[in-house]
């Protein structure tokens, strides 16, 4: 587990580092937040990296233009949420 407000590895509830009291509820709502934030981030990479490699990829250039649209706008719904 780790500490919700200073981020401290724990082995018991209250921290041994900050002296914060955490509860199940809150780690788990702590980790499920952090999960879903590391998915965002790991979606964006992802949007950003098939970018780049679409750019050096042989192809027509309006083929690529297209794709390389379409995936500039699913990364910025993505970073606008």
């Amino acid at each position: 587990m780790i500490c919700s407000a200073c981020g401290a590895p724990l082995s018991v509830l209250k921290c041994q580092y900050c002296g914060h009291l955490n509860t199940a509820e809150t780690d788990q709502s702590g980790d499920a937040e952090s999960e879903a934030l590391e998915e965002r981030q790991y979606e964006i990479d992802s949007l950003k990296s098939r970018i780049e490699k679409l750019q050096g990829m042989p192809m027509p250039e309006a083929m690529k233009k297209k794709k390389i649209e379409i995936l500039e706008k699913e990364l910025m719904e993505l970073v606008s949420k």
